[in-house]
């Protein structure tokens, strides 16, 4: 079986972007974890050393662009309102926001699948 070819220009087929955000969203999150993780082991295990919030840090800005990067190129292929790309951007900024962002949009998908059933 082959897959469904992407139209209208788009790099990725929905389902493919969908994948793909899935993945970028949950590694923005472990960025988070290992920054949060890395101020804790400085606060009570290294107080005299700013390595693991260094070496951490890196991580999660590495993350965090990646998904920044990832979001804007699979956009055009997700079909989701600029507004809606506002709002993925703006997720990224408060610890595990991308989590709710995509349990959210999950949510939403799965709407619309079984309503497209439903019609069919």
């Amino acid at each position: 079986m082959s897959q469904p070819e992407p139209t209208g220009g788009h790099l990725f087929t929905e389902a493919e972007a969908w994948s793909l955000f899935r993945i970028a969203a949950f590694g923005e999150a472990i960025g988070w974890t290992l920054l949060i993780s890395g101020i804790l082991i400085n606060k009570y295990l290294t107080p005299h050393s700013y390595l693991p919030v260094q070496i951490a840090g890196k991580f999660h800005g590495t993350l965090f662009v990646i998904y920044l990067v990832g979001v804007i190129v699979i956009w055009p292929s997700l079909k989701k309102s600029k507004l809606m790309l506002v709002v993925a951007v703006a997720a990224s900024v408060p610890p595990y926001g991308t989590l709710a962002l995509e349990q959210w949009w999950a949510w939403q998908r799965r709407r619309q699948m079984s309503a497209s059933r439903k019609l069919k």
